[in-house]
């Protein structure tokens, strides 16, 4: 009924909030959780091209982590110096599938 669209557009909001957290994050910067977000300067920046694929597992693996993830079913991740862009489709526990970009 009702109530399960609710739930899931609260799912979607919030697994589009944490995705967007983590990669924003740089690993490290929160002190409460050395862990939290990719780990951008030790792994990512400053790589060349060939290195985008082992960043976007590094980025699959950390959205896979947040709950409410079922699978990331597109993740396109280009480098270009110190940047790093991409784009990503996620499907969600509850079936609704998420989009978005970095």
């Amino acid at each position: 009924g009702e109530g399960h669209v609710a739930r899931a557009s609260t799912l979607k909001e919030r697994a589009m909030r944490l995705i967007g957290t983590v990669l924003r994050t740089i690993e490290g910067e929160c002190f409460t959780d050395y862990d939290a977000g990719m780990p951008w300067f030790d792994r990512v920046l400053g790589k060349s091209v060939l290195f985008a694929d082992e960043i976007g597992e590094d980025i699959k693996d950390k959205i896979l982590e947040i709950d409410g993830v079922a699978s990331v079913d597109d993740l396109m991740v280009e480098v270009d110096g110190r940047n790093v862009s991409g784009r990503y489709k996620v499907t969600l526990d509850s079936g609704e599938t998420v989009k978005g970009g970095f």
